[in-house]
């Protein structure tokens, strides 16, 4: 049986966590605090897999079924879609380090001061970066 909003909006608290399920691997997690996630249940070459789709009320039933359903489509390209993100992540992070080679150290030296400069303290040599 598919959820309604009325049933998610309803669902409330109880001593342990449990789910409410709507379909293909879809379901409300409702934690023993009341507070409510979608997730999705799925096995990917022979093992089986868990993906969250965010909190309700900011991931709405419609948008957690779209998530889903974009999920399943990544699925059939037999591609795991809980690995996508990690992947975009190393590509961004392989993307930087191409663009840092032949910069300078000096240069790079002193980017990362500008950004680390505001969390510490003057003594510590917070604030402005001193020329050379």
């Amino acid at each position: 049986m598919a959820l309604t909003n009325a049933v998610v909006e309803a669902a409330e608290k109880r001593g342990k966590p449990y789910e409410i399920a709507d379909a293909d691997g879809l379901y409300l997690y409702v934690s023993a605090t009341g507070s409510k996630s979608w997730r999705m249940k799925f096995r990917f070459r022979h093992k089986e897999k868990l993906l969250t789709f965010g909190p309700y009320p900011g991931v709405t039933l419609k948008a957690a079924r779209g998530k889903r359903d974009d999920a399943r489509a990544l699925i059939r390209d037999n591609v795991d879609p809980s690995g996508v993100r990690k992947r975009a992540i190393e590509a961004e992070r392989a993307a930087a380090m191409e663009e840092a080679k032949g910069t300078p150290f000096e240069e790079v030296a002193r980017r990362w001061h500008a950004l680390q400069a505001p969390r510490w303290a003057p003594v510590n040599g917070g604030g402005e970066v001193a020329e050379a």
